[in-house]
């Protein structure tokens, strides 16, 4: 094909993702994958599929082939290494797999941009290359080909559905972790994406719909709730022991995916015997046919993702062979006053919603907006109350100094990477000046007369930083 219908191709692939995942700069992306694979002309995308120059890494378990590629490890010189890369079966596999890649915790700072030079400049700062050119030639692209045209297609007047989920542990893992949030984002707030879902649950009454939907949404703003797959059913005592008012439960305790939404079930009416049963609370492989015997929810199988993007409504459950997720923000619920228009369930006090935004389980820019609804104004305006510029404010916290999660810019000459907090700890790595440090956790800990933030290093090990001193007198990071 010629460039013009391989920009065609690229852009009607990206366009059919790209909302989901909250990427809107759809022409940087168009322009990754023209440069990454030289027009598809490379080997690697020509063959097989990969047109942004995937690599493996540690949790790729499909197909892969052994190829020469140049890293610019030292600026201005090529270094060509052999390494592992990703094998997709179609350019649409292949573009889906960029964004599917992308949803590392190192990239979620990607989210919401809509300007392409500023995305391009945040995933080459999130360590996505190694080119010292790649912006400028990802820009030249854009401009020489328009390529902002297919940024406004589909991103005005849109509506997106958000769900809340439990995602993964403190350290992007599925069991071990500690109990309790550790990292603001083991339960967390986003657009929906096509995850091949198998199953849409909908509820027949608008009450149990927003029932779920707001049990689901004080769960994300409740950092008492963390995370693991081996602790799934430590959430039901203490949920129970409130009346399944999600906000309220003071207690660190664990679930996952499917023993969430099985809970979020149970705060909409649906018997616990049927839910929790077995000693166990719903998982995926029987969480629909759970709900289904309940006869309050009606499942849909088989739905194309258009099609549940267009069923869905508030408090709906989505399920697929190994994620479960509640809606929160979409379609209001069937049998409701304002069933045809769109709805917002926002539970949680406006301090516990700022704590949460704090955490970072709210995302930022137009997402939180929309996750937010009409409690926007309120919780931005406490989080800004709570912060203050400082690194530990009053009230960001059950007990612990917090910060927003998120990515931080070194602003001492140089500043320490430690393998412990405290000044006992080993130095590993040291950052310099201006540089940027990726997916720094909510938590902290005060040690030494320092303020230590954590973050998860490439190497999977967890690192730590001073970001300040304790009487805040002096910074050595700053929020990017």
């Amino acid at each position: 094909m010629d460039r013009q219908q391989f920009i065609g191709a690229v852009a009607a692939c990206v366009a059919k993702y790209a909302d989901s995942y909250e990427i809107y700069a759809r022409s940087a992306v168009i322009a990754q994958a023209i440069l990454e694979s030289g027009w598809g002309e490379s080997t690697l995308a020509a063959v097989y599929h990969n047109y942004f120059g995937l690599k493996c890494g540690t949790k790729w378990t499909g197909r892969s082939v052994n190829l020469s590629t140049k890293e610019e490890y030292e600026p201005g010189t090529l270094t060509t290494i052999t390494d592992n890369f990703r094998v997709y079966d179609s350019m649409e596999d292949g573009i889906k797999g960029y964004f599917e890649f992308i949803q590392l915790p190192r990239y979620s700072n990607l989210r919401g941009i809509r300007d392409p030079e500023k995305y391009l400049q945040t995933i080459k700062d999130d360590g996505y290359t190694t080119s010292s050119t790649y912006v400028s030639s990802c820009m030249a692209l854009v401009k020489q080909f328009d390529l902002t045209q297919y940024d406004a297609a589909g991103n005005e007047g849109a509506m997106t559905t958000y769900i809340a989920q439990a995602s993964c542990d403190e350290r992007g893992k599925y069991v071990g972790g500690q109990a309790g949030n550790q990292s603001g984002t083991e339960l967390n707030t986003r657009a929906l994406w096509d995850n091949n879902w198998l199953s849409l649950v909908v509820w027949k009454s608008a009450d149990a719909a927003r029932a779920c939907a707001t049990a689901a949404s004080r769960a994300v703003s409740n950092l008492h709730i963390g995370y693991d797959q081996g602790e799934r059913n430590t959430i039901l005592p203490p949920a129970e022991a409130v009346s399944y008012d999600l906000s309220k439960i003071a207690k660190d305790c664990e679930c996952d995916c499917s023993s969430l939404a099985s809970v979020c079930g149970i705060a909409a009416g649906a018997a616990k015997s049927i839910m929790y049963a077995g000693g166990n609370l719903g998982y995926t492989g029987n969480l629909a046919e759970r709900l289904e015997q309940t006869g309050l929810v009606t499942v849909y199988r088989g739905l194309s993702y258009s099609q549940i993007q267009q069923k869905a409504q508030v408090g709906s459950i989505l399920v697929s062979g190994g994620h479960a997720v509640i809606v929160v923000s979409g379609n209001a619920p069937s049998g409701s006053a304002s069933a045809g228009s769109t709805a917002t369930v926002v539970g949680g006090t406006i301090d516990e919603l700022a704590r949460a935004v704090i955490a970072g389980r709210y995302g930022t820019g137009e997402a939180r907006k929309a996750a937010l609804g009409d409690k926007y104004a309120q919780v931005q305006a406490r989080v800004n109350e709570l912060l203050n510029g400082t690194p530990n404010a009053a009230g960001t916290s059950t007990g612990k100094p917090r910060i927003i999660a998120g990515t931080y810019k070194v602003v001492a000459s140089s500043l320490n990477v430690r393998d412990a907090p405290g000044m006992s700890g080993s130095v590993v790595a040291s950052y310099s000046y201006g540089q940027t440090i990726n997916s720094i956790a909510a938590d902290v800990v005060e040690r030494d007369g320092y303020i230590w933030a954590h973050y998860t290093a490439y190497s999977g090990a967890t690192r730590y930083v001073a970001i300040g001193t304790s009487n805040g007198s002096e910074k050595y990071l700053v929020k990017a």
